[in-house]
Order: C-alpha cells, then sequence, then structure tokens
C-alpha cells in the first residue's frame, strides 16, 4: 500500500475495485447475458465499504460519545444524502413524464430518502430479477437502504468496543463482536435465501456479514489480528482472475457466487502490494476517476436504463447514447454535488448539518410521494385516460373487487376510467374460496355480508389456471370448494339486494420475451416498438375455448340455480374472433401470459363496456 499522507487510510487502488465493480453492475444491467452474475458488483461495494468505514474511523479518535456519533453520521449525510436527492429529484420528474401511473415507483423513491427501499421493496414482494423491479427507476437504491441501516448499527459498535477511543485490546473487542454479528448474519443469509429469498436480497440482516467482512479483513491486517498468516504471498493476479470468473456464473448459482465474491474481495484487498501488476492497473488515474464517480455512475446508470425501457428501449444502436448519458450525469453529479457537499466543513455544526440532510430528504421525499399520490399521470406526456365515453352507467352503486391478481387487474382498469365508487379486496395469490392466513387480514366475509347495501356488485375474479384448471381438465375439489363458498355466500348477497358476478377464464397467451424495450405500447417517445412485441404466436381461441367449455358449461348451471348469482366472459374483449395474442396493432393487452395491461386505455374502455353491457342485461332481465 502507498500511504503518503500518514494521517490518511487512504487507498486508490481500492477505488480501481470500486471502479470494476460499478462496470461489471452496468454491464449486467444492460445485459445479464453477457455478465449473467454482474450484479455481485454490488457485493463487492458492500465489502469495502465495510473496509473504508473502519479504516476511515482508525485514524479518528474521541472521547466523547455525542461528538463520536454526531461526526460520524454528519459525514454520512455529506456522503450519501446530496447525490441521492439529485438523482431522486430529476429522475422523479423524468418518471413523471413517461411512466403513466407510477405510484409504486414514487413510493420506492420516497423510500430511498429515508433509507428504507430495501424494506419497501422486500415487503412488497419484489423480485430483483423480476419485470417490476426492471422497469422502477429507483429499485437499486435498495442497496443504499442497506448500506445506511449497518452505519446506523456500526458506529454503536465501534464505540462499545473502544475502538473509537482507542483503548486497549478495542480492536480485538471489535473483531470478536462483529464475528459474532457476522456469522449469525450469514446464517439468516442462508435460511432465509432457501425459504424466502426476495427478502433475504434486500434485507440488511442477511446483508451484515458482507460488510462485516470488509471490517473483518481491515482488522485482521491492518491491526495484528492473526499476524501469522500473510496476505501478501497471494497473487492479486489470480484472485482478480477468480473474481472475473465468479461474475460469469449463471443466476441460479446466486448463493455459492454471493459467498465466493466477498470472500475473493477481501483476499484482493488485503493482498494488493505496490509491487504486483494487478496493484498497478487499479492505480491507474482513469480507472481509479471512475472509482471516484463510482457512487454516482451506480445511481444514474440504473435511473437513465429505466427510462430507456419506458420509452426508445435499449438496442445495440442506442447503448453508446445512453453510456454517454450516464457517464455526463455521474461526472455532473460528482463535480457538482458530491464534491460540493462531501467537504464542505462547519467545525461545531454536526448536529446542524445532519438536521439538513434529514429535512432536505423529507422534502424530496414528498416531492416524489405527491407526485405519486396527487398528480398520478398529470404530467403524463402520452396517450392518457380521458374519462370520455364509456363511463360507468350503474353510478348508483358500490363495486365491490374480490380475487388475486387478476381480480387486482379488473379494479385497475375499471378505476382509471369510470366513475366508479370501487372496493378492491383484491390481493395477489389470495383465492377467496379457500384463502391463506395472510388474505383472511384482507377480507372477513362475515363482515362483509353485514355491511352489503342494496344495489352493491360483488365482482369475483381469479387465475384459474393450476387451481381449477389443471392441464386439460378440471380439479373437481377445487371446484366443489368454490362453489360450496358461493352456496354460504349467496344468501347473505341476495337478502342485502346485491349481486354476485363470476369472472370466467380468460386466455392464457404466450410470453412476450423482449428482454429489453419492456413496453409494447406506442406513444410519440417510444416511436419504435420492439420487433418481438407483435411476434409472439398467437393462441387459437377455439382451442382456449374447447379448454374451458366443460367448466364454462359446469358455473353455467351452477349460476341459473341462484337469481342474484351472474358471469362474466371478458375473452371476446382480449381476443379477436380467432386468435388471441398479447399485443395487436400497437397495442398491448397483456403484461405476462395471464395479466392484463393495465395501461392500455382501449382495454379499459372495452372492459368497461363489456360489464356495462352485463350489469344492463341483469337489470333489465330482472
Amino acid at each position: 500500500m502507498i500511504n503518503k499522507n500518514k494521517n490518511s487510510n487512504y487507498r486508490s487502488e481500492i477505488d480501481g475495485i470500486r471502479a470494476f465493480a460499478v462496470i461489471a453492475v452496468i454491464i449486467n444491467h444492460f445485459n445479464k447475458e453477457l455478465l449473467p452474475s454482474g450484479y455481485l458488483g454490488v457485493d463487492i461495494f458492500f465489502v469495502i465499504s465495510g473496509y473504508v468505514i473502519t479504516s476511515s474511523l482508525d485514524i479518528r479518535e474521541s472521547r466523547n460519545f455525542k461528538e463520536f456519533i454526531a461526526g460520524f453520521y454528519q459525514r454520512r449525510v455529506k456522503r450519501l444524502v446530496p447525490a441521492l436527492a439529485f438523482f431522486v429529484l430529476i429522475i422523479s420528474i423524468l418518471t413523471s413524464f413517461f411512466v403513466q401511473f407510477p405510484g409504486r415507483y414514487f413510493a420506492t423513491a420516497t423510500s430511498s430518502m429515508i433509507g428504507a427501499s430495501n424494506i419497501y421493496l422486500a415487503f412488497k414482494s419484489t423480485s430483483y430479477w423480476g419485470l417490476d423491479s426492471l422497469m422502477n427507476p429507483f429499485t437499486h437504491t435498495w442497496s443504499l437502504g442497506v448500506e445506511e441501516q449497518f452505519y446506523f448499527i456500526y458506529p454503536f459498535l465501534i464505540w462499545i468496543s473502544g475502538f473509537a477511543q482507542k483503548k486497549q485490546n478495542s480492536s480485538k473487542n471489535l473483531f470478536l463482536i462483529v464475528i459474532f454479528l457476522s456469522t449469525a448474519s450469514f446464517i439468516y443469509f442462508i435460511y432465509l435465501n432457501l425459504t424466502n429469498p426476495n427478502p433475504a436480497y434486500f434485507l440488511m440482516p442477511t446483508r451484515f456479514w458482507e460488510m462485516a467482512v470488509g471490517v473483518i479483513i481491515f482488522l485482521w491486517t491492518k491491526k495484528n489480528i492473526f499476524s501469522t498468516f500473510h496476505f501478501e504471498k497471494i497473487p492479486p493476479i489470480a484472485i482478480g482472475i477468480a473474481i472475473i470468473a465468479t461474475l460469469f456464473l449463471p443466476i441460479n448459482y446466486s448463493i455459492i457466487s454471493t459467498i465466493t465474491i466477498v470472500i475473493l474481495t477481501a483476499i484482493l484487498i488485503a493482498s494488493l502490494r505496490e509491487e504486483k501488476t494487478l496493484f498497478n492497473l487499479l492505480r491507474n488515474k482513469y480507472i481509479v476517476y471512475i472509482g471516484l464517480i463510482s457512487y454516482s455512475l451506480y445511481l444514474w446508470h440504473w435511473g437513465i436504463i429505466a427510462i430507456s425501457r419506458w420509452t426508445i428501449g435499449i438496442y445495440w444502436w442506442t447503448i453508446p447514447f445512453q453510456l454517454i448519458l450516464i457517464f455526463i450525469m455521474s461526472v455532473i453529479s460528482y463535480q457538482l454535488i458530491e464534491k460540493k457537499f462531501r467537504f464542505i466543513n462547519i467545525p461545531e455544526k454536526n448536529y446542524l448539518i445532519i438536521l439538513l440532510g434529514i429535512v432536505f430528504s423529507i422534502f424530496v421525499g414528498t416531492f416524489s410521494a405527491l407526485l405519486g399520490i396527487f398528480f398520478k399521470e398529470t404530467f403524463y406526456l402520452g396517450e392518457k385516460f380521458t374519462q370520455k365515453t364509456p363511463q360507468n352507467l350503474f353510478i348508483d352503486s358500490r363495486y365491490i373487487l374480490i380475487g388475486d391478481s387478476h381480480g387486482r387487474d379488473i379494479s385497475k382498469l375499471l378505476l382509471k376510467n369510470g366513475t366508479y365508487n370501487l372496493i378492491n379486496l383484491s390481493r395477489g395469490g389470495c383465492l377467496f374460496y379457500n384463502p391463506k392466513p395472510k388474505c383472511k387480514k384482507i377480507i372477513n366475509f362475515d363482515e362483509l355480508s353485514i355491511q352489503l347495501k342494496n344495489r352493491d356488485i360483488l365482482i369475483f375474479a381469479f387465475n384459474y389456471d393450476s387451481r381449477i384448471l389443471v392441464d386439460k381438465s378440471i380439479d373437481y375439489e377445487s371446484l366443489n370448494k368454490m362453489t360450496t363458498f358461493f352456496d354460504q355466500l349467496i344468501p347473505a348477497i341476495k337478502e342485502k339486494g346485491a349481486i354476485a358476478i363470476l369472472k370466467l377464464p380468460h386466455p392464457i397467451v404466450n410470453k412476450i420475451d423482449l428482454g429489453s424495450g419492456l413496453v409494447c405500447k406506442k406513444e410519440f417517445f417510444r416511436p419504435i416498438l420492439n420487433p418481438k412485441c407483435l411476434s409472439v404466436k398467437p393462441v387459437e381461441k377455439k382451442q382456449f375455448l374447447k379448454k374451458t367449455i366443460d367448466l364454462n358449461n359446469f358455473l353455467k348451471r351452477y349460476s341459473e340455480k341462484h337469481e342474484n348469482f351472474y358471469l362474466w366472459d371478458i375473452t371476446p374483449t382480449v381476443c379477436s374472433e380467432e386468435i388471441c395474442i398479447p399485443v395487436s396493432k400497437n397495442q398491448q393487452f397483456y403484461r405476462d401470459t395471464n395479466h392484463l395491461f393495465t395501461g392500455s386505455p382501449q382495454l379499459s374502455d372495452s372492459i368497461v363496456e363489456s360489464l356495462n353491457k352485463l350489469i344492463y342485461k341483469i337489470r333489465n332481465n330482472k
């Protein structure tokens, strides 16, 4: 290690490692097939964070706990908040222009400003590799939430161990504390990855051990703990090659590859020496500069990629322009925001800086929240839901949507184009006739029966496949559970003068495998649709009808026994006379194989019209 300033533990080669990590992440996010595990660059950042923060605290001595905590947090505020706030402000505005209903994205942005976007994404059951995450311009802020939560805990460990006060054996105390906590975190990481991988990916307790490894390697190598082991004997170039090889592992090896990359990164940091080839490469001034702007690069690369997915898409010919834009915005962020705020020094004003950071975070978070809650599609530049005809023709009724994600899609389509007094009791994965414990908290049918009013319309919608329709046959056990449920509920509905409508199954279409440019709805800012949008193999309508005819006939006979129980078939709405495809005439009707695309005004109009006709027929026949 070269250390020209005896009062600094700065190692420029670590910025070189940062550069490598952020480049790996950017490559993966542009095209995961090129570097399948490039996302592990974030795990490299975690190890570096643990090492660098401990190195930084090692050159500081404090005897006063309040001064120590205030100094620590004001440095974190100056380092993280300004660049993040700048990014969130700009990308929130762009998101409001190009994303029609970005509420959940603004919720991610708002939570990122309080260091909690990882928690929000974990409890929204969001998969890091899922479509919604790819389209969310703020998904990547989860890693900042992990680091900020680590920084909330770590200074207390530093103080308790005596490391901040430079007490005797303090390094050993800190080492033992971190070893204990990281062991618990590592066990939890393995357990949760095997049982519930989404929160395992996002939450700090399952990531603590990664930053702790950075702490451990600093204490091990710089404070002479286990000094008998000499890392300098390990050739760094071999470790570098092993790290690159790990980044090419398939995603399904994520547990092994994460553990491997963390250990290799720690060994690389410890083994780098001045005379080594890799050391000199990582200290190249251009590579170091990429490392210095890596925080801004990390922020802006994802935002620009996500906005590109909503607009022009990502193709070989767009990537050079997108990379240039990412670099320009990162340099602006680093030079004008990061550096300006990071090196502001206001003696005796630590608490003021922390307070200003909190206030500014709340302001930016509130700004994003307001865009999502009150303005919605006000600033959207594309085709809007105009609230023109067709409208809900039965404004004297309450509409109560009950079901899983299919019910939620119907509720969104109705709300976006119609004057509906609508209560949405649909949740993803919730089967109303056989609910899981978490679903019972959402809806209590005994209470609902009491609260029903005259002319209420209950609409039940769910995914029949793998529940009642299994392969090409009917699961009669599941079907009987559903009819038993309705046998018990329908008398109460009838007594209150309400009606129940059960949506029949709609076709399952073939998947749109786009990879990038994930929206198939033409707008002026999305002039070129991905060719794959219109090249999906169609599903023959007659094959679908053949598959569902027995179920539909059974349900028709059942509905005839209950004068206030009706069936709703939306197949004519989402299919032509002969075929069913997810995209037709530059309009998108499905967002995957079975979920409707709720961003389509045409589909919303058609669903409203279809429901109006059904209810009109019901009331005229009474």
